[in-house]
């Protein structure tokens, strides 16, 4: 008859191994609530330090650095004496006067015998620390690291060239003169394009009474001076605009 209530208290430590579990059957919902958190546990070096066990360290460390990732639960199991050593979490390294941060914190400042629980927002700061509120040399830093909030990302966190053209999504690949330009339609939201010239246009109109427009066709061309004198009318802009006479005897610009 198979086995179906077979409690964690009815295993010895260490006595279920890999080979013992079918393929697949360690489902979602088989796992405890903690499973998948990082735990550590924490000891005392007298009143100086804190002693971490964990992921990552080997053996107990004096008041490690610890890089905590956004969006991972880690979970802080005080080992000390009941009440001895508070462990809290706080935005500030002054010590035990230190401004305590709560957000996504669960029994923050938990002393020996208590578990706090800190799932990491993702607009955590850079930068948090930990500290015994008991003693004031008791202490060290979080490192927070990993996906950022929108917007979290400022110039300050950029370093010098850190953006080059291999890190933008880009639809063309650049010419000498181009500029990076958003357009509609396009792969990635961006492409090179080239800047307008500057343009000269000269407005007359001939026998008939139509209208002539005259330009440096980019700065290609030269328009002689009598030739300017002559104009009506005169435009200095970018290249590319066209030019009509409606109905009403109105000049059209065109882009």
């Amino acid at each position: 008859m198979a086995l179906t209530q077979v409690s964690t208290g009815g295993i010895k430590d260490g006595q279920v191994h890999t080979a013992d579990l079918a393929d697949a059957q360690i489902t979602a919902g088989k796992l405890h609530a903690d499973a998948l958190d990082r735990t550590y546990t924490l000891g005392a070096d007298g009143s100086n330090h804190y002693t971490f066990t964990g992921e990552g360290l080997t053996g107990a460390v004096n008041d490690p650095t610890l890089y905590l990732i956004r969006g991972k639960t880690y979970r802080f199991v005080n080992g000390n004496s009941a009440g001895a050593h508070p462990f809290r979490i706080q935005t500030t390294v002054n010590g035990s006067a230190g401004t305590e941060y709560n957000t996504g914190v669960t029994n923050n400042g938990g002393a020996g015998g208590s578990t706090i629980v800190f799932e990491v927002p993702h607009a955590a700061p850079d930068r948090l620390y930990y500290q015994c509120t008991s003693h004031g040399s008791m202490g060290g830093i979080f490192e927070i690291v990993g996906a950022t909030a929108d917007l979290g990302i400022t110039t300050a966190k950029l370093a010098n060239e850190a953006v080059n053209e291999s890190k933008l999504h880009v639809s063309n690949a650049p010419q000498n003169g181009y500029f990076l330009s958003a357009q509609a339609g396009d792969a990635g939201g961006m492409r090179w394009a080239q800047a307008s010239s500057p343009e000269v246009y000269g407005f007359n109109t001939n026998s008939s009474g139509n209208l002539i427009v005259t330009t440096t066709n980019g700065g290609a061309d030269n328009i002689a001076s009598a030739a300017f004198d002559a104009f009506d009318d005169v435009i200095f802009a970018a290249t590319g605009f066209t030019f009509s006479v409606n109905a009403n005897g109105k000049l059209i610009a065109t882009v």
